[in-house]
């Protein structure tokens, strides 16, 4: 089974994805690609933005729909039933109906 797969099990569920420049994207996932690209809407991405100075602020922004690149994604959250989705898609066609 391939993490795309997985992924493709949460289609319609809120996800949370981690980007490797330390952002946090979370929203309801609508679509993905062999490639690992997302989709999401009602999304909503924080993270710490570095400031003139040395101290770090917190940054938050909201989008009606998000696309992330698959090669910026550092890590996908998963809610439980994306694994029994994908369970079942390892089993046989006739096993399924």
């Amino acid at each position: 089974m391939l993490p795309v797969g997985l992924v493709r099990g949460a289609v319609g569920q809120q996800v949370t994805v981690e980007l490797k420049n330390g952002k946090h994207c979370t929203g309801v996932l609508t679509g993905v690609d062999p490639w690992m690209n997302l989709n999401l809407e009602s999304a909503r991405v924080t993270g710490a933005s570095r400031a003139a100075t040395t101290d770090s602020v917190e940054q938050a922004a909201s989008y009606a729909a998000l696309h992330i690149r698959g090669t910026m994604i550092k890590l996908v959250q998963l809610p439980s039933k994306s694994w029994e989705y994908a369970q079942d898609e390892r089993k046989p066609r006739q096993l399924r109906e």
